[in-house]
């Protein structure tokens, strides 16, 4: 099955994507992330309490290292911008269209899977703005990474930045839990699509190496 441009689809104008064009770059992206050290090596986050004496205890991050991780949201990025040509939800919408019906649910579970990581109240992270505790959703708290550190310095976001960063570790945590938990989705989606198009999957993640997760315990 092809995925070429319906009959009531406009031409398409400055500023469009035809759809092969959103497939190849959705695929390539999905490529890109299954094959960063991050994905392929089975990079796991985790949280954890462990007991240094009988009456205390201690919050132990694991967290990926910085570069690896950078570069799998600089591919991540590719599918999270609205304006990139592999956009998670235009694509989705795209596949969805031309899609059997048999394939509505598997992807509809996809975007659903995609939406709660980025609002996640499990994932929350809490700021103090104006002497006020305000909780920002996982999506802010990727978003201003990206914006004002990643792969930008927006001034509008240094503030709000500064903010999140009071407790470097857990805004570190939830940003790479967040960012894990969209690549998941990015790849499901990728798979489908390959179901859709008669186009091979990426290779699996071996069942020998860790796959991606978040860890509990120490």
């Amino acid at each position: 099955m092809t995925l070429g441009r319906s009959k009531q689809s406009p031409r398409r104008g400055r500023g469009s994507s035809a759809p092969v064009i959103r497939l190849a770059a959705f695929r390539e992206a999905a490529r890109q992330i299954r094959h960063a050290s991050v994905i392929a090596q089975g990079g796991r986050v985790g949280l954890a309490r462990r007991r240094i004496s009988e009456t205390e205890s201690e919050l132990v991050f694991k967290l990926l290292d910085e570069e690896p991780f950078r570069s799998l949201a600089l591919s991540l990025r590719l599918v999270y911008q609205q304006r990139e040509p592999a956009h998670f939800y235009t694509v989705y919408s795209l596949v969805r269209q031309r899609a059997p019906t048999a394939l509505h649910e598997r992807l509809d579970a996809i975007r659903a899977q995609y939406k709660d990581a980025l609002a996640n109240a499990a994932f929350r992270f809490a700021v103090v703005q104006d002497g006020k505790q305000v909780w920002m959703a996982p999506r802010v708290a990727l978003e201003t990474w990206m914006n004002a550190a990643a792969f930008h310095q927006d001034s509008d976001k240094q503030e709000l930045f500064r903010a999140l960063s009071h407790d470097p570790n857990a805004f570190k945590l939830t940003t790479q839990i967040t960012a894990l938990l969209l690549c998941g989705c990015v790849l499901q989606l990728d798979d489908t699509i390959a179901d859709v198009t008669g186009e091979p999957q990426l290779p699996r993640i071996l069942p020998s190496s860790a796959t991606v997760g978040i860890d509990s315990t120490a």
